[in-house]
């Protein structure tokens, strides 16, 4: 019986199998006067049999967005669904979606909260001795969902690659290094594109802003 239950609970907290995920490019802009961020994300995803919804973690994030992308076809999500007890989003299409290699587009806003967990906001002392904000990730157990909409369990691996729009006067550092960095002047930010990680779950990724100062 207690066995039984066991099986029960893990089946409640695990993501369907119908779809599975290959790799993330994750591209996410700070906003430290809001204590929020904008998110804009591409998974590269396998549909392994039939479904026409998609079901994956997310916690405390707004999803704006979702587009389903085959070969040249676009489908947008018509139903965007929260289960905040699960920690999940569900992403509804009016058809069965194609079997086999795709992607998700997807849209979202977050928050810089200040509970240590996900990508949160933290305060430090600047070498002119004024205090300034930054921001840290802290993705385990289960805290990558925090940050974006992912399947954040450690079985379900996948490479990660990650950008940073953030103020030019900031130092933006990841996992990996960075391998490109463009300057937007109009809006006083640069992007820093992180090169990919090996194969891995999103526990370890670590990205993290603070200020030249």
């Amino acid at each position: 019986m207690e066995r039984d239950q066991k099986k029960l609970e893990l089946k409640d907290v695990l993501l369907p199998t119908h779809v599975k995920p290959s790799k993330y490019f994750v591209e996410i802009t700070p906003h430290f006067e809001s204590f929020s961020f904008n998110g804009f994300e591409t998974i590269e995803i396998e549909v392994l049999s039939a479904t026409s919804k998609v079901v994956v973690h997310s916690k405390e994030i707004q999803i704006k967005a979702v587009d389903f992308i085959h070969h040249d076809a676009r489908l947008a999500a018509t139903d965007i669904s929260l289960d905040e007890k699960a920690d999940t989003a569900t992403f509804t299409f009016e058809r069965e979606l194609p079997l086999g290699h795709a992607k998700l587009h997807v849209t979202f806003v977050g928050q810089l909260n200040d509970q240590m967990a996900g990508f949160y906001r933290t305060k430090y002392a600047a070498r002119d001795g004024s205090q300034k904000w930054g921001g840290c990730t802290q993705f385990e157990p289960t805290d990558a969902r925090r940050a974006f909409p992912c399947w954040d369990e450690p079985a379900i691996k996948a490479v990660f690659e990650i950008a940073l729009v953030i103020p030019k006067d900031m130092l933006g550092l990841s996992n990996m290094p960075v391998v490109s960095e463009i300057l937007d002047e109009s809006t006083g930010r640069k992007t820093l594109k992180f090169g990919p990680t090996p194969v891995m779950y999103g526990h370890p990724l670590s990205p993290a802003l603070y200020t030249f100062a």
